[in-house]
């Protein structure tokens, strides 16, 4: 038993399953590239994203109007399961948010907009044409969005506030304890 391990382990290092297992892998993102720095990757989940709420929600368009729909409209027309497999893709896309951005507050909405989207959904051919006012993951990427932006500006002020401790403690030792040495000096 013990003597076929190391004959498999050649067998797999020498052939070409796996360098096709890493590519399949490296395609859907399920391991990291060793090359790529973090916010790169980052970047790129936000973008994979943002295309998945957009072919669910908005992909395409009523022609001479401005009303746009997706897959999630053609998926919810199947009775029952059509909601059912609309709101497993959204909870995807929350999960996906969750590796991103793992914070309570914003996940919690987004999954309360996932479950009014399944309610909407339920109601048989009405609630598939309110899905298309309602567009739960371009909201859930919205939200997101307006989160990244959030921390950013927070970071930010708290970068400002840093500066202007950083010239009042120099304002201090170049301006002002000279002042006072000298005075005391005098």
């Amino acid at each position: 038993m013990t003597s076929k391990i190391p004959d498999i382990l050649r067998i797999l290092y020498n052939s070409e399953s796996l360098s096709r297992v890493y590519l399949m892998m490296s395609a859907t993102n399920d391991i990291q590239h060793p090359k790529l720095p973090s916010s790169v990757q980052r970047e790129r989940r936000i973008k994979k994203l943002q295309d998945l709420s957009t072919w669910m929600d908005s992909r395409f368009r009523i022609p001479g109007t401005n009303i746009t729909f997706g897959l999630d409209f053609f998926i919810g027309l199947v009775p029952l399961y059509g909601e059912v497999i609309t709101t497993i893709i959204s909870a995807y896309l929350i999960f996906e948010v969750a590796r991103i951005n793992g914070k309570w507050s914003l996940l919690w909405r987004m999954v309360l907009n996932v479950f009014i989207d399944y309610l909407i959904g339920l109601i048989p051919v009405i609630g598939d044409f309110a899905d298309i006012g309602f567009r739960a993951n371009l909201r859930n990427v919205r939200l997101m969005m307006d989160n990244e932006e959030q921390e950013r500006n927070k970071t930010s002020v708290l970068t400002y506030l840093l500066l202007v401790l950083i010239f009042l403690l120099l304002l201090l030792v170049v301006v002002i304890l000279p002042i006072i040495l000298i005075t005391y000096l005098l």
